[in-house]
């Protein structure tokens, strides 16, 4: 049979999505079809579109399960909480039974679905598949996704010259950019409660940032991916609370610090060794040494992770 090979874009302003896209497009022989993640039940062509699904896929609920010409790969698949109900329909259950067995991201996903008798196994995050090759390496920190006090508990002198950025920003909004928009709404408003200022800026900016995120092209933002994750690539260390962000530093080889208020979650457990945390660093005085000697912690095990993941997409491609 011959196929078609699409590859999921986004209306989505989280470029942690598209992240997830070029991941998958490493193992396409090409890209014939950029298909809505979140309308993919409404695709139809005569030939069979080979689509590597990784991610979750219940933005819009009610366009759940997919269309049958996606011919699919379940691999690092993840149920949000909130998700459960409609994944476990009886329609959802058939379909994801058809196309079992199902790569779970996380351990919360495996149980829910061997709980109603899909075959699963546990494949890991694919953006651990990205390759490792830092040739130009900076003497740059980048935080990524954290305000400035959920930094306190670091040393200074990590985090004194950092770039800040998050995955929500596909415009670059500067220092100067946010005080003249913050001294705007005061006016508009005035108001003198600088919380309310400041909550009212986060909300205004986000406005404008979706406002642009829906006429940018799908190309704009892959290649701003793309260039998001040279920086990861070839940074000396990067601090985040996403995990799409920290995960493709770990494939890298990038020294990456996780801080998240809610460690516990379902979507971080399985993946905790492989960061560097805030225990690690507690008695650490010389911070360029630790970074340039820390190593990745069980090397191993996430080798035969990336390994397995490399083999299904591959053998997913070559399957006729």
């Amino acid at each position: 049979m011959k196929y078609l090979y699409g590859l999921l874009k986004y209306s989505t302003n989280n470029i942690g999505d598209e992240i997830q896209s070029l991941v998958a497009r490493q193992f396409l022989p090409r890209v014939d079809i950029l298909l809505d993640r979140d309308k993919l039940n409404k695709v139809r062509s005569k030939q069979k579109i080979k689509v590597i699904m990784n991610g979750w896929f219940t933005h819009l609920p009610e366009n759940w399960p997919p269309s049958e010409a996606i011919e699919p790969l379940f691999i690092s698949f993840h149920i949000t909480p909130s998700a459960i109900k409609i994944m476990t329909t009886e329609k959802s259950l058939a379909y994801l039974k058809k196309h079992a067995p199902i790569g779970c991201r996380d351990l919360y996903t495996q149980n829910i679905l061997r709980s109603h008798s899909i075959d699963t196994y546990f494949s890991g995050c694919l953006t651990l598949t990205f390759h490792k090759n830092r040739d130009k390496v900076a003497k740059h920190i980048f935080v990524v996704d954290l305000e400035k006090n959920d930094l306190s508990e670091l040393p200074t002198t990590m985090i004194k010259d950092a770039t800040y950025t998050n995955h929500y920003s596909i415009l670059p909004i500067t220092g100067s950019v946010t005080l003249f928009l913050s001294k705007l709404l005061r006016r508009y408003y005035f108001l003198t409660d600088k919380l309310k200022t400041e909550s009212l800026l986060k909300i205004f900016i986000k406005k404008i940032e979706l406002w642009f995120c829906g006429i940018f092209s799908n190309n704009f933002k892959f290649n701003k991916a793309s260039e998001v994750l040279d920086l990861y690539k070839n940074a000396s260390l990067v601090i985040t609370s996403r995990l799409h962000c920290a995960l493709p530093c770990v494939a890298f080889g990038t020294p990456v610090i996780f801080l998240s208020r809610n460690i516990e979650n379902v979507r971080f457990k399985e993946y905790m060794e492989y960061f560097i945390t805030k225990s690690d660093i507690a008695s650490v005085s010389d911070i360029d040494n630790f970074i340039k000697n820390k190593m990745i912690k069980n090397d191993q095990s996430l080798y035969q992770i990336k390994q397995t993941l490399i083999q299904k997409c591959r053998q997913f491609i070559a399957s006729q």
